[in-house]
């Protein structure tokens, strides 16, 4: 083997560097504010220095200048006041991110439109509290469009180690001091859903007599099926066979009225996980309680409803269950996305909670708190 001669030593401060090289992570800490800043063309500093009001008039932009008022935390929080609801909570989402988060991510995290989103996003990016990730050497990311925000916005100073908790407590620096106000239609939706299906179902087959007609045709099968696992898990029906029999509460369900048969479901429909497991149970409860918010009879947007739920999630901060899902890796569905409360409004709606008003394609658009859905929500 051939040995280096004194000649080709390498440099101990080359050794130091090598030995303490890793692999490149791109991380919302990999920029700071001021070499962000440093990167930008004078048109993009033009720019941001109208937004955050700085007057450039008697000479260049100063980098500096501009660094210390976006990171000044009571001009950030004025800035941040003046956006909109969803900004706020687009904002919060990316201020717990450990990594810088795709559009998509966002969509999967918020119940928000993909155009909200992108509209969000460049908001946010006017004015600097947002920017697009880059790849800087032999940095690159998986797919384009990520986003982050430099730890020096995020409401405490950088710390790349920061826990969950500290994030958590950050984002909730950003989240409206009062919730968005789910908004209520000037006009009832041209499309409206039969509600009530499942208790109407359950007394036919608990009377042995047929589904009725005039529901039958604009009915999913899946609405039939639910009916019947409720109503067995209430007790009211049992199977044998094929035979749908009395239950233990038949009776019970015979001689209950109208609002007692939708507070049961209801009561069942918030509680048990196996009858609709692709509906977190605290997503249920979350929806309840944004319900409990809302007047009766009157017809409400569904996206802003939604946007209720989200803000209602990024107030409540880390919790006992996501402290135990950072110590064992575990990962828990802690987040609201629009398919979460389609699918928790549709069963409602099945159950004579909601009355649903949908799109020309079949989608959830408005809802609004039916007769026997008030008294459930006043009583459970």
């Amino acid at each position: 083997m051939t040995s280096l001669s004194k000649d080709c030593r390498i440099p101990r401060d080359v050794i130091r560097r090598c030995l303490t090289m890793s692999a490149p992570r791109v991380s919302r800490g990999s920029f700071s504010v001021a070499r962000l800043l440093a990167d930008e063309p004078n048109e993009r500093l033009i720019a941001l220095a109208k937004a955050w009001a700085i007057d450039f008039s008697d000479g260049p932009i100063r980098i500096a200048a501009l660094y210390r008022r976006m990171t000044d935390p009571r001009l950030r929080d004025e800035r941040i006041a003046q956006l909109s609801s969803p900004t706020r909570l687009i904002f919060a989402n990316l201020v717990q991110a450990s990594s810088p988060r795709a559009p998509d991510e966002i969509g999967r995290a918020l119940p928000f439109s993909d155009e909200e989103i992108d509209r969000s996003l460049k908001d946010l990016e006017a004015i600097g509290l947002a920017w697009r990730a880059r790849a800087v050497g032999r940095q690159r990311l998986p797919g384009d469009g990520r986003w982050f925000v430099p730890l020096e916005l995020c409401g405490s100073a950088p710390n790349r180690r920061s826990s969950g908790r500290e994030q958590a407590s950050r984002a909730e620096q950003f989240t409206a001091v009062q919730p968005p106000i789910p908004r209520v239609l000037e006009a009832p939706p041209p499309l409206v859903r039969p509600s009530g299906q499942v208790p109407t179902f359950i007394s036919a087959l608990l009377d042995s007599v047929d589904v009725p007609a005039e529901l039958r045709p604009e009915t999913p099968a899946e609405v039939l099926t639910y009916a019947q696992r409720v109503g067995t898990a209430l007790g009211v029906l049992r199977r044998r066979g094929a035979r749908v029999l009395d239950g233990p509460r038949a009776d019970a369900w015979r001689s209950a009225g109208p609002a007692d048969r939708v507070r049961a479901l209801a009561r069942l429909w918030l509680v048990d996980r196996d009858l609709r497991p692709d509906t977190s149970q605290w997503v249920r409860r979350n929806l309840w309680n944004v319900l409990g918010t809302l007047d009766r009879s009157v017809w409400y947007d569904l996206s802003s409803v939604a946007r209720r739920m989200a803000w209602q999630l990024n107030a409540e901060g880390t919790n006992g269950v996501d402290l135990v899902a950072e110590r064992t890796g575990s990962s828990p569905h802690r987040s609201i996305t629009r398919r979460d409360v389609e699918g928790a409004v549709e069963v409602l709606g099945w159950i004579g909670v909601l009355v649903v008003g949908e799109s020309a394609q079949g989608r959830p658009t408005a809802i609004k708190v039916g007769d026997e859905g008030a008294s459930a929500i006043a009583e459970t």
